[in-house]
Parts: structure tokens; C-alpha cells; sequence
């Protein structure tokens, strides 16, 4: 999705969840992996945050891409630990770091809305 943003940039999220029933609801969903990737206007990965429990490497980390401009290339297949992310906290990072407008001026409470409602975490890494 492209955003907008100056320098253009784009965003691609990939989010799996599980579906469950849940005692005290009827239905409750649980993310088991996110990829969330920042990329500049030719597509290119700036930065990746990634978790998949399931995979080789199953911690919550965070790649930097070709497009960082680090001048590596080896960079981009070191994994850096981060923290369990929601998509809020890359929705609020676009934002405020990334300068991405946002379409609404109450971005902040709805971002701290999803946030506090964003669905469990079926396993951690």
C-alpha cells in the first residue's frame, strides 16, 4: 500500500491469526505471525519486522533492508531482537518517524484504541 508520504513510501502487512472460541465470548482471534515491511518508492525494504514462532528463527526481530542505506549488504540477514509489536506501533511509526500524513487529526486515541483491543498473542517466540 502506498502511503502518503514525502519521500513516497509504501507498507506491505502480512498478519496471521487463529481463530478460537472463547469461554466468557463467543469468538476471540490470536496473531501467530506478523511481517510488516516499510519500503521506499521503488519497493525496496527500508526496514522489516518479522515473527513466526513457527520458523528458524522464532523471536520477534527486525531487519534492515538494502534501502536502509547502511552500505552492507549483509545487513539485511542479521535478525535484531525486538519486542512483540501490534500494528498500532507501526501505524504510530510511519507516522511520526516516516512522516506519513495521517487522514485523521485524532490518530493518537484511535491508534491507542486498537492498541488496548489488538487480538492476543496465540504463542511468543
Amino acid at each position: 500500500m502506498r502511503l502518503r508520504g514525502d519521500p513516497p513510501i509504501s507498507v506491505s502487512i502480512v498478519q496471521r491469526y487463529r481463530i478460537f472460541q472463547n469461554g466468557d465470548r463467543p469468538w476471540a482471534a490470536a496473531t501467530v505471525a506478523y511481517h510488516w515491511a516499510i519500503l521506499d518508492g521503488s519497493e525496496r525494504e527500508i526496514i522489516a519486522y518479522h515473527w513466526n514462532p513457527e520458523q528458524r528463527v522464532a523471536f520477534p526481530h527486525l531487519h534492515l533492508g538494502p534501502a536502509a542505506g547502511l552500505g552492507t549488504s549483509r545487513l539485511h540477514k542479521i535478525h535484531l531482537p525486538t519486542g512483540y509489536l501490534v500494528l498500532p506501533d507501526i501505524i504510530g511509526l510511519l507516522i511520526t518517524q516516516f512522516v506519513v500524513r495521517p487522514r485523521r487529526a485524532d490518530w493518537k486515541q484511535v491508534l491507542e484504541r486498537f492498541r488496548a483491543a489488538a487480538p492476543t498473542v496465540a504463542s511468543r517466540g
